[in-house]
């Protein structure tokens, strides 16, 4: 069976006015009673519990002061079935099995949509939303509903239904299994949560949300990316503890600049941090390991398994008279280095230490063809509750063999709690051993990924869907940083937001925009070699080239096009930066120009920006 119980009238249109009245009167004992105004007593009193301002805490505080965004984001984060609404409803969700955070599967299944696929289908309806989320037993019947991989499936199964019209087994249809009175127009008052929030978009000619990627504030992008990241259900049985988890514990919605959770707040196994060149994805991670074992490697065309995992090579040694002869060893690569070491940590891990992390970093993923690198690796990402891999692979000869010396007198003294795990008494001699290859788990697998790559090899969906991703968007590093164009300076960040701002009109994707690490400064002075010889390069050779350069910005003062090679003198290997091109450019985006004032702390990086010049040309 499935009940649900929600309310009618959420009055979305005055939110903001609605809730914080509620919020003034909650605080100050002053709710109306029934009898003296039944209509304003409901009302209030259903906000209260919804919002969470009936428990008096940080919702309600945030609320009477106006501070309205915060507390419906909070709502949309944490809100789930069963609730403690009314008891009776509480105890019939209870008995179906039904946990579910609705408005946060209907966020993420967007996000993954986007993620995927990246078509104009990316969508739900009113009634998918309504059969493939609340009625799923796979997903309202789970608390992993808001698994990635329980996500997946749920896409493929709604793509397939606007085929054919024919609903999976694991929906319910029956109506006498169904008990939600008025139910269209709840589910409706849910999806007029996300549009006030700016998470989704609504498109009424087929009633359906979308999330907008480009017509995204930072703000909202903030919410999306911190909403998806969690994972908690309240599994409490009274309403006080129901309102201490619907608890704002910080405000953290109110911080533009708070775009994702800190991963390390939220380690993932297998994690991908993806966004547009130069967002700091390998400052990131750099930032998040530190302090723990790093063993890090870059993929590429010409990768493949024996260079990720290892292989027999020929090496020289001297034999016992002193020649010199040539041997076939097995070198360990990076995923192998990575697997050991971690194994080995666990050596010195019992019941109250916990083994020291490991991380295998790999670079621009999406270069490699990941399927060829991975191999029967692939198997392994597939991780249980605890962390160890799902399923164990079998190593073949030479893999065991290496595996074995490495592994020779290891003891795991946690080997009981793991062997537990797989219903064998010997799973860690067969690790140890090397018979079998298994992932502990203190090994982390992370990658980084440029959206604005055109990956050489397709990642498939069976791939992708392995890993979590965290987006890496767009900010402000406020490092300072100018262009220095002659005497002439340019402010780093505005370049970056004109430039991204047409990037994004011109182009309706965010994937080839600056990260504010696009290139780098000396001494917060990007050159004006750096700026045409990265920067230009980049925007006329990758972005703009299908788009015939039609607009304002590519304006000669002649009104001919700027073409990338009147950035340069035509002196061959001697040409030499037309400074005023560049500026010309700069003008065109309407990127101010630096003060004389600002600019005097410039003019001692001349000979910064020779000897930055000087090692770029030797690169």
């Amino acid at each position: 069976m499935y009940h649900y119980l929600f309310t009618n009238d959420l009055r979305i249109s005055k939110l903001d006015v609605s809730l914080q009245e509620a919020a003034k009167l909650i605080l100050d004992d002053a709710v109306p009673s029934a009898d003296a105004e039944k209509s304003k007593n409901n009302n209030i009193n259903t906000l209260g519990f919804y919002f969470n301002l009936n428990n008096k805490g940080l919702c309600a505080k945030l609320a009477r002061e106006g501070k309205i965004r915060p507390v419906v984001l909070n709502f949309i984060k944490k809100f789930q079935f069963p609730n403690f609404r009314k008891e009776e409803s509480y105890k019939e969700t209870v008995q179906d099995g039904i946990v579910i955070a609705p408005l946060r599967v209907i966020l993420k299944t967007l996000f993954l949509m986007n993620l995927l696929y990246e078509s104009k289908n990316c969508y739900l309806t009113l009634g998918e939303i309504k059969n493939f989320i609340f009625f799923n037993n796979n997903i309202a019947k789970t608390q992993k509903s808001g698994n990635i991989l329980n996500l997946y499936d749920l896409i493929e199964q709604i793509f397939l239904f606007r085929q054919n019209n024919k609903f999976p087994q694991n929906i319910e249809t029956n109506p006498n299994n169904i008990v939600w009175n008025q139910m269209d127009r709840q589910i409706r008052e849910m999806i007029k949560v996300l549009i006030w929030s700016g998470c989704v978009s609504e498109n009424k000619s087929n009633s359906s949300i979308f999330i907008k990627n480009d017509g995204l504030s930072d703000n909202e992008k903030a919410t999306i990316y911190d909403i998806i990241n969690y994972n908690e259900y309240w599994q409490g049985s009274s309403k006080e503890n129901y309102q201490e988890y619907m608890e704002l514990s910080d405000s953290c919605f109110n911080s533009p600049s708070r775009i994702i959770l800190h991963p390390s707040l939220d380690l993932q196994y297998q994690q991908i941090f993806y966004g547009a060149p130069g967002t700091g994805k390998s400052h990131a991670l750099k930032d998040c390991t530190k302090g723990c074992e790093v063993i890090r490697t870059t993929f590429h065309p010409d990768s493949d398994y024996s260079t990720f995992v290892g292989s027999y090579k020929p090496t020289s040694e001297e034999d016992s008279v002193g020649n010199e002869k040539i041997v076939y060893r097995f070198v360990e690569q990076s995923f192998l280095q990575a697997y050991i070491s971690a194994w080995k940590k666990y050596e010195l891990a019992n019941n109250s230490t916990q083994p020291e992390k490991v991380f295998l970093v790999i670079e621009e993923i999406n270069r490699g063809n990941c399927a060829q690198i991975f191999g029967d690796l692939f198997q392994l990402l597939d991780r249980n509750d605890s962390g160890f891999s799902d399923y164990q692979i079998k190593a073949d000869s030479d893999m065991k063999k290496q595996l074995n010396r490495a592994f020779s007198g290891l003891s795991i003294p946690l080997a009981e709690h793991i062997n537990s795990q797989y219903g064998d008494d010997d799973t860690t001699d067969k690790i140890i051993s090397g018979d079998i290859l298994l992932l502990p788990n203190n090994l982390y697998i992370w990658a980084t990924m440029n959206t604005s790559d055109q990956s050489l090899f397709p990642i498939d969906s069976a791939f992708k869907r392995r890993w979590n991703w965290t987006y890496m968007p767009i900010s402000n590093a406020n490092k300072d940083w100018v262009i220095k164009i002659d005497n002439s300076s340019y402010d780093w960040w505005s370049f970056i937001e004109k430039i991204n701002d047409k990037i994004g009109a011109t182009t309706n994707s965010e994937d080839k925009k600056l990260g504010y690490f696009f290139c780098k400064a000396k001494d917060k002075v990007i050159s004006q070699k750096t700026f045409v010889g990265k920067v230009i390069f980049y925007l006329w050779n990758d972005v703009f080239k299908d788009y015939d350069f039609d607009d304002d910005i590519f304006n000669d003062v002649d009104g001919s096009k700027l073409t990338f090679e009147k950035f340069y003198t035509s002196e061959g290997m001697n040409s030499q930066i037309v400074s005023e091109k560049v500026i010309r450019f700069l003008e065109n985006l309407h990127v101010p120009k630096l003060s004389t004032e600002e600019n005097s702390s410039d003019d001692n990086n001349d000979e910064s920006n020779k000897e930055n010049d000087i090692e770029e040309h030797q690169e």
